[in-house]
């Protein structure tokens, strides 16, 4: 069942309201009408808003009728108004449609007011449903503004443009003003790339291949893009809404890569620091046996030294031998000081009396071609370390300095005060110099640029583990062309330790010792007896930590025991800790061909105790005994 109809019917003759009522419902209009005629009816009518229709006479003695339409529009513009009249021409009739009537009917006509009315009510519907839609539109365009305008993303809309002689262009459509914030770029609606950035083309044709593709395929990519000419990189989401048109919303990850960027390099430098240790682990599975044989040699040759000082031919060759040792055991402690991070033997040393006694054996081997320059900063305060160790790296640095020049040049060394509590070296060569890329590798294990055969790719990683031992750091600058320089820092020794050197030289005692040599290796058992005899003191063999204990138990009376650590069957940690229930004040010195951590920490707090790195000089094992003992 329809609804029933409300409509306001304007008309001055009751006849003719009753005339409209019968025809309606003739028809089949259900209908609910109210008259009115005059204004104060008509207004107060039209305050209420539920009228689906307005039918109106055109003459009304108490109205006029351009007033009624009037009234009408203003208070009730989309409910149809109908004319009913038979005094109007049509001509008239034509301007009331462009006023605002929907529709007339003549009054010698009735019949035909019932299907006026049902059209006029359909077209109030579709204005009513266009008006609706185009109030969402509205509101829908309202809120795509909002967001255009307010994205943090940028976004552009563009269109190719492709010249005759095949380069790409673009014209900017659109931007948002997250684009000029993102970009930097200002004003680019109905301009070129080319205009907005020229040179881009040619400089970063990525972008322009990415973005054409897009237009092109249809294909929507996602893809990073650096943009060298603004430094930036951007991370782009591209579609085409229509052929030869692409739509981009990036934003700038600059700051992002950036950080993958600190994060990558510091992957590497951890992969690096693994490289260092897993060599140090390598090294210290034959720094014990290599340091064994190296103390037997060094041994022999300072006693043979020693006692040869009337053949001065003899005393040379030995100074060699024992000159050779000694370049062996450091290049095995530079080994093993990629596994661990201190000195065994650190003392205060002179920083420029190391570079004098280097440049000194320099000069002696350096071609004719290369001038060494010596600048030395005077006074400069001691560091903490090992003299030979040391020296073996500036002599690498040196050699490495000496390979980059083969067409001759300057080797230079320099050594000057740096901020409070450091001093610096600096090896400078003239030479070839090294690229970015070698720069960035230099100091990797195994790493080098020379022939197979010409290098092992240790010698800066050697120095820089040195160094690092050394409580130093090292950097290398370099251009291709214009030669090399290392700089390497030192930590000046405190007034502290210094004083405490000095307290513990100043306190060495010299008696005749009675030592049990503890030392599984026949070399060791014969040569290390050799240099206690030239000392004055007394030594007595054991092959193994059983055979000294044994020793111990039957009553042996010693006034200190030189224990070897790495030994088959009970091993030295464990004679350690039996000699210490055993004899808990009697000193014992470890002597072993590879020290770590763990040895630091077996002998932590025992002040009998003292650990020596093997192979020994005469001058050290004579220090260390007389400190112990």
């Amino acid at each position: 069942m329809k609804p029933r109809l409300k409509i306001l019917v304007v008309e001055d003759s009751e006849a003719d309201f009753s005339l409209h009522l019968r025809n309606l419902s003739k028809h089949g209009t259900e209908a609910d009408c109210v008259r009115v005629d005059t204004l104060g009816a008509l207004e107060t009518a039209l305050q209420d808003r539920s009228w689906d229709a307005i039918i109106s006479d055109y003459s009304l003695p108490e109205l006029e009728f351009d007033q009624v339409l009037a009234l009408a529009r203003r208070k009730l513009p989309g409910v149809p108004f109908i004319l009913v009249s038979g005094s109007i021409g049509e001509e008239v009739a034509v301007d009331l449609l462009r006023q605002g009537v929907w529709d007339f009917v003549w009054k010698d006509r009735p019949a035909r007011l019932s299907q006026c009315l049902a059209n006029c009510l359909g077209e109030a519907r579709s204005r009513n449903a266009r008006h609706e839609a185009e109030l969402a539109l509205r509101a829908s365009e309202s809120r795509y503004r909002s967001l255009f305008e307010n994205m943090l993303d940028g976004y552009a809309h563009a269109r190719i443009l492709r010249e005759e002689d095949g380069t790409v262009d673009w014209l900017y459509l659109d931007v948002n003003p997250a684009f000029e914030r993102l970009t930097g770029l200002r004003d680019v609606v109905g301009r070129r790339l080319s205009e907005v950035l020229p040179g881009i083309r040619e400089s970063e044709p990525q972008f322009v291949e990415a973005f054409s593709r897009v237009a092109a395929t249809g294909v929507p990519e996602r893809l990073e893009l650096f943009a060298g000419t603004q430094g930036i990189w951007y991370s782009n989401s591209i579609y085409s809404p229509a052929r030869d048109e692409f739509v981009v919303v990036f934003d700038n990850i600059t700051q992002r890569k950036n950080e993958e960027m600190a994060r990558r390099n510091l992957e590497d430098q951890i992969r690096h620091t693994e490289k260092l240790e897993s060599l140090g682990s390598l090294a210290s599975g034959v720094a014990h046996d290599m340091n064994n044989v190296l103390a037997a040699i060094l041994a022999v040759g300072q006693v043979l030294q020693l006692k040869s000082e009337e053949d001065p031919g003899m005393a040379s060759a030995l100074d060699t031998i024992i000159k050779a040792a000694n370049r062996g055991r450091d290049l095995v402690r530079g080994l093993t000081n990629f596994a661990r991070k201190d000195l065994r033997a650190a003392e205060p040393l002179d920083l420029n009396r190391i570079v004098k006694e280097e440049a000194a054996l320099l000069e002696r081997t350096l071609r004719q071609k290369i001038r060494l320059e010596v600048d030395l900063a005077e006074p400069l305060p001691p560091f903490m370390g090992e003299a030979g160790n040391f020296g073996s790296a500036l002599m690498n640095l040196c050699v490495n300095a000496v390979d980059a020049m083969p067409e001759g040049g300057v080797l230079a060394l320099r050594t000057r005060q740096a901020e409070a509590g450091w001093m610096e070296l600096i090896v400078e060569d003239s030479g070839t110099g090294m690229p970015p890329e070698v720069i960035n590798r230099a100091l990797e294990p195994f790493f080098t640029t020379k022939e197979p055969g010409k290098g092992t790719g240790l010698g800066l990683a050697m120095v820089h583990g040195t160094v690092k031992a050394h409580g130093g750091s090292l950097e290398i600058r370099s251009r291709v062309g214009k030669g090399t320089q290392i700089h390497i820092r030192l930590p000046a020794v405190a007034g502290a330790a210094l004083e405490e050197h000095a307290q513990r030289e100043a306190g060495i005692r010299r008696r005749v010792l009675r030592i049990l040599v503890v030392d599984d290796d026949e070399l060791i058992q014969a040569t290390v007896p050799l240099l206690l005899h030239h000392l004055g003191h007394t030594p007595v063999a054991a092959m193994s930590g059983e055979e000294a204990l044994d020793q111990l138990e039957k009553g042996l009376k010693v006034d200190a025991v030189i224990l070897d650590l790495n030994m088959p069957g009970m091993g030295g940690e464990a004679a350690y800790l039996r000699m210490r229930m055993l004899r808990p004040s009697l000193p014992v010195l470890v002597a072993t061909g590879f020290m770590d951590p763990s040895t630091d920490l077996l002998l932590q707090g025992d002040t009998r105790a003292a650990s020596l790195s093997k192979p020994f000089s005469l001058e050290e094992l004579h220090r260390k005994l007389e400190a112990l003992v």
